[in-house]
């Protein structure tokens, strides 16, 4: 199979893609424990998402595009100055995700690469990803860690 990586800037951009990008966010909720943390997923917060993403200097979005026209992955993420240093920016990742049948033919590694060459271009100087609690979390740690990646916090979540 052949990809395109293709780096989102607008809303025309985007627009042949959303509804693959919604099918896609499902996959990625159903995959995860977000549901048993008491989050939810619904289209309309997705798609106000993406806007926001391409709407503003501080958002990326990439989308990975297979044989017809198909939405196969997408990472997307924001910058932002770093809290204690603003004269240092930071590039948080807010999804990545890469649809099952795709994963390990290499598309991955191109999305993580496209994010961080847009991020450090933006002017950001780090990149920081993150996991979420699932089966595949591991396996995505030591991804990470063989790309450069190393431990900095670790998330907790409850219900208030």
């Amino acid at each position: 199979m052949n990809y395109r990586i293709i780096n989102i800037v607008s809303d025309g951009m985007v627009e042949p893609y959303l509804t693959q990008l919604i099918g896609l966010g499902a996959a990625f909720y159903n995959e995860t424990t977000l549901k048993d943390k008491g989050l939810d997923a619904n289209a309309f917060s997705l798609l106000e998402t993406i806007k926001l993403l391409i709407n503003n200097d501080f958002g990326i979005l990439i989308l990975a595009i297979g044989d017809n026209n198909e939405v196969v992955g997408t990472i997307a993420g924001t910058i932002s100055p770093w809290l204690l240093c603003r004269e240092q920016s930071v590039c948080q990742e807010a999804w990545w995700y890469v649809a099952k049948d795709h994963r390990g033919s290499g598309v991955e590694h191109w999305l993580l690469e496209q994010f961080e060459s847009t991020a450090k271009a933006a002017g950001a100087q780090f990149c920081i990803m993150g996991t979420h609690d699932n089966p595949r979390e591991r396996v995505l740690l030591r991804y990470y860690a063989r790309n450069g990646y190393t431990s900095l916090e670790h998330l907790l979540i409850k219900k208030v």
